[in-house]
């Protein structure tokens, strides 16, 4: 197996992929730069050529979720280079054709062979470099789509010049077979090598990967809207160069050189700057992957809608870079974003079944929709269709960052968080809860962490107390604990500061999980973090706590001044009228930036659990009063219990 730390082979099967990928799409673009003389020799219809052009999609597209499966079960370098070869050959082997039928069924096989090395090749990547580097490296291998784009047209009429077409087709294919057998000599990764914190999981069988995925909402948003995508870049590609002729007045062929250029250098530059910056994103935010996807559909809409607008060849040369540049920024991220959104053992089967979608329901029906709007109207009316659609994938990728959210990596060196908690310390008959002999007790009962409740003081101190003892602690007054001193809770209510908690000799080997109850403006939340932070840095105790809060504007502000520290959102059901609306539907959890949730048990149900088994976003559950529910709620899938009993597990 390839280890972790196998950095130089990792790069090694970087670079033969990459190359792999820049043939793959060289082979797709060749014969359209071929057709011409094809069609000539061959005498083909106009229908037998788009045919041509189209038929290796046929294979590609129903053959992937067979090879999907088999790359999620078996070796997958020896799978992919078997598929190379098989793709190289047959694209050699068009150089004999002497029908269309002929060069159709080497086409055919040469989708077969892209179907085995197009679904398993992104699961691959993932397990070769850690999830930071994932963008970065996504990026480098799909920059091979806009330069093998060109090359296949460039190389293509070249060699046809010099050599003729049959020639040209040997070419292009043989040097694949070479990439083959040097990807199938590699040693195969270690599946998940790189996926810190997720337990190992069992190959599902056919019918229970296809359930997984159809509940995974962040996968089926995420490939809903890669169709809608697809649909726009698989069209522009057919009629762009039409529309160049027909409302430009510029010949295809000076068209379709601009075109190329511009794809190439807007394509090569979005796909690595797209890379890099979702890269950049993702240490800082969760679904950065999709965020930077769907704000790229978003600037590519206004650019498309100026392009239709114009008549001036230079002014629409100028927005179809603009235009290619945004879409192809997303290239990177979202084909990560796919295979993040699985387990280790589904990668390939999602690849796959992303591949069948988005061909079925993108490039492989738009050529013919726009057509047919243009027999019936005009092109550039169905052109329109386009901006719809470039508007469909951009409102689908923000919506699943709304209700489907991810959350963030857990941080490295992070404290681990055991099975339970034990909720405001030991508090039995005359022990006051979220007070140092509470916590104590629960130390001396075996806890291994305690939940507490923290507020700001008057004098700007982290002091541990609960919303309700208000009251008791002002003494039966009016007032409120941003009133007093964390003196005078101290000896009113024996409110302890946090520093108190975490110094504490008989607490020293609990873990902490801070509960901040602070719901005020931006100024009180920045100088209650500020209070956390001084007494988590004086204790030395930043390993040993996680916070939690119902509050994400708060959280999202301990995530930029503690960012190495676990955050737990805090969620409800309660229709209550101080539960807003982000406590029940999470609408803003995003801004969050958690790295799990914490979810009441009255609202833990099999159904949610599920949902957020297959989201990966761990849970823990409060407030659980016995062992029975306990044990209930970890079958279910909880990563901790919060529950007044100090081992309630």
């Amino acid at each position: 197996m390839l280890k972790q730390n196998s950095a130089s082979a990792g790069r090694w099967i970087l670079f033969l992929l990459t190359f792999i990928n820049l043939f793959n799409y060289l082979d797709r673009y060749i014969l359209v730069a071929l057709s011409p003389a094809i069609k000539h020799e061959l005498s083909l219809s106009d229908t037998e050529v788009g045919f041509l052009a189209s038929a290796f999609m046929l294979t590609y597209f129903l053959i992937s979720p067979l090879f999907g499966w088999m790359g999620d079960r078996k070796p997958r370098l020896k799978l992919m280079g078997m598929g190379v070869a098989v793709w190289s050959l047959a694209t050699a082997l068009s150089g004999l054709g002497r029908t269309a039928g002929q060069l159709i069924v080497s086409r055919l096989f040469v989708g077969v062979g892209e179907a085995a090395y197009g679904s398993i090749s992104p699961s691959v990547l993932k397990d070769l470099f850690p999830k930071e580097k994932v963008g970065r490296v996504f990026a480098i291998f799909f920059m091979a789509i806009p330069v093998g784009s060109a090359l296949g047209f460039l190389l293509g009429g070249f060699l046809e010049e010099w050599v003729g077409w049959r020639h040209a087709f040997f070419v292009a294919g043989l040097p694949g077979l070479l990439l083959a057998i040097g990807l199938m000599l590699q040693k195969e990764p270690e599946r998940g090598v790189f996926d810190e914190g997720v337990e190992k999981e069992e190959v599902p069988s056919a019918g229970e990967a296809i359930r997984a995925l159809k509940g995974n909402s962040s996968y089926m948003l995420t490939v809903l809207g890669y169709c809608a995508y697809t649909f726009v870049v698989g069209g522009t590609a057919v009629w762009i160069p039409h529309y160049f002729e027909r409302y430009l007045g510029v010949p295809a062929s000076e068209g379709n050189k601009v075109f190329g250029m511009t794809t190439v250098v807007a394509g090569f530059l979005a796909t690595l700057i797209g890379g890099a910056w979702a890269d950049r994103w993702a240490k800082r935010s969760s679904d950065a992957y999709l965020k930077l996807s769907a704000l790229s559909m978003f600037l590519a809409l206004p650019v498309y809608m100026a392009a239709l607008g114009t008549n001036s060849f230079t002014v629409f040369c100028v927005c179809l870079f603009f235009l290619d540049f945004f879409l192809f920024l997303s290239t990177s991220p979202i084909n990560a974003e796919i295979v993040n959104c699985v387990g280790p053992t589904l990668r390939a089967t999602a690849n796959a079944a992303s591949i069948f979608a988005i061909h079925l329901l993108g490039d492989a029906i738009s050529p013919a929709m726009i057509g047919f709007v243009s027999d019936h109207s005009n092109l550039r009316l169905g052109m329109q269709l386009f901006s719809v659609a470039i508007l469909i994938s951009a409102l689908i990728w923000a919506w699943k960052v709304l209700a489907s959210w991810e959350v963030m990596p857990w941080p490295a060196g992070g404290m681990v968080l055991p099975k339970a908690q034990c909720h405001r310390g030991l508090h039995p008959q005359g022990v006051q809860e979220n007070s140092l002999e509470a916590f104590r007790g629960a130390a001396k009962a075996g806890a291994e962490m305690v939940e507490l409740d923290v507020r700001l003081s008057r004098d700007g101190q982290a002091v541990v107390i609960h919303d309700a003892d208000i009251s008791r602690v002002a003494g039966g007054r009016a007032g409120s604990v941003a009133e007093l001193t964390a003196a005078e809770l101290k000896s009113r209510a024996s409110a302890p500061s946090l520093y108190e908690v975490l110094a504490d000799r008989d607490c020293a080997r609990l873990l902490v999980n801070v509960e901040l109850k602070h719901l005020g403006d931006a100024h009180k939340n920045r100088r209650l973090a500020a209070a956390v932070q001084k007494a988590l840095s004086d204790a030395k105790a930043e390993r040993r706590v996680i916070f939690s809060s119902f509050n994400p504007l708060l959280l999202r502000e301990m995530s930029k001044l503690l960012p190495d520290v676990p955050r737990a959102l805090l969620a409800t059901g309660a229709q209550e009228p101080g539960n807003k609306f982000y406590l029940r539907k999470m609408w803003l959890a995003f801004l969050a930036r958690p790295h799990m949730l914490n979810l009441d048990g009255r609202y833990f149900s099999a159904k949610l659990a599920a949902s957020l088994a297959a989201r990966r976003v761990p849970v823990a559950v409060w407030t659980v009063e016995t062992p029975e529910e306990a044990r209930k709620f970890l079958a279910m899938g909880a990563k901790s219990i919060i529950s007044p009993i100090p081992k309630v597990v």
